[in-house]
């Protein structure tokens, strides 16, 4: 008879796993060697499935999405091959993940827990600031787009050198987004509080900004500085270098 409900009991544990919404945020601290490696991962649900959003700040992993992820009954699968990882778990009573973590095809002992892992950017621009920042947008005439922009000024009006910051290979917004750090935000963000004004803008086809970047050639992309240029020198804020 206590045969029978111990497996009734666990019968029951894993029907209600199953059931189990685990969507949200989870963390593992993987120990190696006498060192810590935080792992995040938000677990995103879609219809019956699943997708998650990994992060290991110590590798510089922010935001990165796994390319594999299963629940099946309790247990939860996640593998990035590219990345040579893969964590395999099984909910616990405890409302855990109790499983390994491959690396490499090393495996490692790692629970997961409900929990956010907060990723630290102290060198990341917070308000208030002491400059005058607006949000604008300029046209390309030439190829009747709206380029969506952030302007700041050491001061509200004045008579400032002003730097265009230009994105390198790749589509990216204003901020330069990569990994979880926006180097151009930071950029600007130093400029403005030495005395020079700085516009930043989404390239064609990203963030708030009109058009393709697919398929944009070099002189499409040249035309969108052009433009931001033409912008500046109508910028009634600014007062024309001389």
């Amino acid at each position: 008879m206590n045969k029978l409900f111990t497996i009734l009991a666990l019968s029951i544990f894993s029907m209600n796993s199953f059931a189990q919404n685990i969507s949200g945020n989870w963390i593992g601290i993987l120990e190696i060697q006498g060192t810590e490696l935080d792992f995040g991962f938000n677990l995103v649900k879609n219809g019956n499935n699943y997708k998650a959003i990994m992060n290991v700040p110590k590798k510089g992993l922010i935001n990165t999405e796994v390319e594999t992820t299963k629940v099946v009954d309790s247990t939860l699968t996640i593998s990035h091959p590219i990345l040579k990882m893969e964590y395999k778990g099984q909910l616990s009573q405890l409302n855990e993940f109790q499983g390994t973590i491959t690396l490499a095809g090393n495996p490692f002992t790692m629970s997961l827990k409900r929990g956010k892992l907060e990723i630290n950017r102290p060198q990341e621009p917070k308000p208030p600031f002491n400059y005058y920042s607006e949000d604008i947008t300029f046209q390309n005439e030439n190829d009747k787009i709206s380029l969506a922009a952030t302007l700041t000024l050491p001061k509200k009006e004045g008579d400032f050198p002003v730097a265009i910051i230009i994105s390198g290979s790749g589509p990216h917004n204003r901020n330069g987004d990569m990994f979880g750090h926006k180097p151009y935000f930071v950029i600007a963000d130093f400029l403005t509080k030495n005395g020079i004004a700085v516009l930043r803008f989404d390239e064609r086809g990203v963030g708030e900004s009109e058009g393709d970047f697919e398929t944009a050639t070099i002189t499409d992309l040249s035309s969108d500085v052009k433009s931001a240029i033409n912008y500046l020198k109508t910028e009634r804020k600014l007062i024309p270098q001389k």
